[in-house]
């Protein structure tokens, strides 16, 4: 942590605010930078840095303001009516993406101090979502996406809750809006996943439906009846 103590009345928060900037940085790691402004008018506009954790943009103790907190002392005034916080992305000189956020430091008057900004070099993190894009639209466009090839369920109940939410999300209808021609696609989507070679299916299936097993398998020859249906 580099910090200029004793030079303005946020000096006084200092002992309050460093550990919560170290600990800020040992959390999100080497890409992290806090800094910590003095924004009162004892301190030249030009001047406003006075504690720095990290190195991320390589600013240093005695240095100016962003061009964000000059747009905000310029629209500002005092700052007193800006909200607490703002998080917003931003850039290093050299070009580095970044996630930043602001927090302003205010006195027991509501009177703004200083702010507390937050620096994270984001630079991985897009290259990393650029890969995982790729991978996943590979997958997307090799039909991966519609379902799971297994599910370990740990006996029958979970076997069969496994094919009755496939089958739910093929139609995509919650079983409370379905008409009967729903439900008997539905009945006939698990018995095409094999849910009745599983004992108690019916059973199940007609709590589920809220019918009798009686209708169950009027469902389930109905189904029979419409012909095959394709099943992922």
């Amino acid at each position: 942590m580099r910090e200029k103590v004793g030079a303005s009345p946020l000096s006084i928060l200092l002992p309050w605010l460093l550990p919560l900037a170290r600990a800020i940085v040992a959390i999100m790691g080497r890409r992290c930078e806090v800094v910590i402004h003095d924004l009162t008018g004892n301190a030249p506009v030009n001047s406003t840095i006075i504690a720095v954790e990290g190195s991320v943009t390589g600013r240093q103790v005695g240095g100016p303001p962003t061009d964000y907190l000059l747009r905000r002392l310029r629209a500002g005034g005092d700052l007193a009516e800006l909200q607490d916080y703002d998080v917003y992305p931003g850039r290093t000189t050299d070009g580095r993406p970044l996630r930043s956020a602001t927090v302003l430091l205010r006195d027991g008057t509501g009177r703004v101090m200083g702010a507390l900004c937050i620096n994270v070099e984001v630079t991985d993190l897009l290259m990393a979502r650029t890969v995982l894009d790729d991978l996943c639209q590979g997958a997307v466009q090799r039909g991966l996406q519609v379902s799971p090839g297994e599910t370990l369920a740990k006996d029958l109940g979970q076997t069969f809750d496994s094919i009755l939410e496939g089958a739910l999300t093929e139609i995509a209808k919650p079983i409370a809006y379905m008409d009967k021609p729903d439900r008997v696609r539905l009945v006939g989507l698990i018995d095409k996943r094999g849910g009745f070679l599983l004992r108690g299916t019916p059973e199940r299936l007609a709590k589920a439906l809220g019918v009798s097993r009686y209708t169950v398998y009027n469902y389930l020859n109905e189904s029979k009846q419409a012909g095959p249906l394709a099943v992922d």
